[in-house]
């Protein structure tokens, strides 16, 4: 059996030593705007930590998923934050924009102790 608590103490260790700034954007929409043609757009940014990780080439995660060449994986401390799938997220290392395909909540005693991310290049 897992122990949630050991995970939860790793992964805030591990982010806390080696994670970086990231903004993570997110788009909510508005009613529909007649003078733009289009429904208003409001772009929300938070910046928070996390710790990118490159799958390996010919990692065995990759073949049959929805895992592609080029993918990252990130852990992502919870703080006030809650990313979303299709927000996008930026983070200093490279300055690149990347698409948030899945979000993973790891818990401890009903509290999300963390996020993994699957991240796309835009």
């Amino acid at each position: 059996m897992i122990n949630m608590s050991h995970k939860a103490t790793m992964a805030t260790r591990l982010i806390t030593k080696h994670g970086e700034s990231v903004i993570l954007k997110s788009k909510t929409f508005g009613a529909y705007d007649p003078a733009l043609g289009a429904k208003s757009e409001t772009i929300a940014e938070t910046t928070c930590v996390g710790m990118p990780v490159q799958f390996k080439p010919g990692d065995s995660n990759i073949t049959g998923t929805l895992i592609q060449s080029g993918d990252i994986s990130m852990m992502l401390s919870s703080g006030d934050v809650t990313p979303r799938v299709k927000g996008t997220i930026t983070f200093d290392g490279n300055g690149k924009e990347y698409q948030v395909i899945a979000v993973y909540e790891h818990r401890h005693k009903g509290v999300v102790a963390y996020y993994d991310l699957h991240l796309r290049a835009s």
